[in-house]
């Protein structure tokens, strides 16, 4: 599910982007290894210097504040990528914390968005993470994916 509007975005929004996602991961206090191989998916299809690739999942362990981050976000594409991954981070370990639900309120309500949006934004992320799973255990218990592994 990696977010189809990272060619939408300019090198800084890219980073700040980012960094938010990371901020993002660490909302519940701890950081799965399903969220760092989602990152490093992002990372992949990002063309910026390995330094600054390396800087960036340093992130991960050391988030910047969410709210510093967010308060300079004004591309719509980010926001909703932002959103997007604000509900892929919290299912994505598949277990949804309180700590999520309330910090995800609070990115909305920075980002200016509303609660009929983000619903819906709720549910597209849902069911994108359904969808991949169902993919995953397809191609797991399928006779192909056997003869390949």
């Amino acid at each position: 599910m990696i977010p189809a509007y990272l060619h939408k975005l300019d090198h800084n929004e890219v980073i700040i982007y980012l960094k938010c996602v990371a901020a993002i991961a660490n909302i519940d206090g701890k950081i799965h290894e399903r969220e760092r191989q989602y990152f490093s998916q992002i990372l992949g299809l990002i063309s910026l210097p390995d330094y600054i690739k390396a800087q960036l999942e340093k992130e991960l362990d050391r988030p910047q504040d969410i709210r510093a981050l967010l308060k300079d976000v004004k591309n719509p594409y980010m926001k909703m990528m932002i959103l997007q991954d604000v509900y892929t981070m919290a299912y994505i370990d598949g277990d949804f914390h309180k700590s999520e639900s309330k910090a995800i309120l609070e990115i909305a309500k920075l980002l200016g968005v509303k609660e009929g949006l983000l619903n819906k934004v709720k549910d597209w992320a849902v069911k994108g993470m359904e969808w991949h799973s169902q993919g995953e255990k397809l191609l797991q218990e399928s006779i192909f994916y056997e003869r390949i592994y």
